[in-house]
């Protein structure tokens, strides 16, 4: 018990007695700063104007030069490792609760949404609680009509089938 005790004591200490400078009252106040001086600091950025993009578009099973993404990665190096599960992550992470978002919609009104628009409209774009998508890199959402599912694609190899 007694060892306990100084253990507590010298793991402790350091966090009671602080780093032994002057206290923050004791400290002078900084100056407010001057917004004009912080004005002439800033860079001048030209603005760019953006295109809107849909961040979840139709899927178009047809389409040949994209395949459904399995969300695995190769984890071979412990460096480059966490920043190739990155992707996968975001991906195993979004899309159940994006299906589940279309699951709640058809719960509510007894129906999946008719369309594309419908679902942009009410599942993603919803105003009481609109769906706050995650970018991808190198990848898209898309949204199958045919089966109510939000999907993940990429490229497709040119030598690979779908």
């Amino acid at each position: 018990m007694r060892k306990h005790l100084v253990w507590l004591i010298v793991i402790a200490a350091p966090f009671g007695l602080g780093c032994g400078g002057a206290s923050q009252a004791s400290k002078p106040k900084a100056a407010a700063p001057n917004p004009a001086k912080q004005a002439d600091l800033q860079p001048e950025v030209a603005h760019v104007p953006l295109k809107k993009v849909e961040p979840i578009v139709k899927h178009d099973p047809k389409d040949r030069t994209r395949r459904i993404s399995n969300a695995e990665f190769e984890y071979t190096d412990p460096i480059t490792g966490p920043m190739k599960a990155f992707g996968p992550a975001i991906e195993r992470a979004f899309v159940p609760l994006a299906n589940q978002r279309v699951e709640m919609f058809r719960a509510t009104n007894g129906r999946y949404p008719k369309d594309y628009d419908e679902f942009m409209k009410e599942v993603v774009h919803n105003k009481t609680d609109p769906m706050k998508i995650p970018v991808l890199p190198g990848k898209r959402y898309e949204y199958d009509e045919a089966t109510h599912k939000v999907l993940v694609t990429e490229l497709a190899e040119p030598n690979q089938t779908p």
